[in-house]
């Protein structure tokens, strides 16, 4: 186990080697890694649309700060789609926040 736990300390010290020399020959810092604030979005769960009503669905709509205008099937076919945007967003390389996401998917419903 000893050898094996030597083994990888010398590949990580020959990669951050090979960054190093990399980052400075060219000019470029390379991002080892993105850290994500407090605020990183997590996934949304799955809503079986059915078990709500009208005034629910207001509600649902509200709280994430979408219009809640329309039908009870506008309201459950907007939160949905909401939903997909946001949970499609939160897999993304650098998501955008949460008002920005409300403000995008306003504009691209109307």
């Amino acid at each position: 186990a000893a050898v094996a736990g030597e083994a990888i300390s010398a590949v990580e010290a020959a990669t951050r080697a090979t960054r190093s020399s990399s980052s400075t020959t060219t000019g470029i810092v390379e991002r080892e890694s993105v850290s994500h604030n407090s605020s990183q979005l997590t996934q949304k769960r799955k809503i079986i649309y059915t078990n709500y009503n009208r005034k629910q669905m207001q509600t649902m709509c509200k709280k994430e700060g979408l219009s809640v205008e329309g039908t009870e099937a506008q309201l459950k076919d907007r939160h949905r789609k909401y939903c997909l945007f946001y949970n499609a967003e939160c897999v993304a390389e650098f998501p955008r926040t949460k008002s920005q996401l409300i403000l995008a998917f306003n504009r691209e419903e109307m």
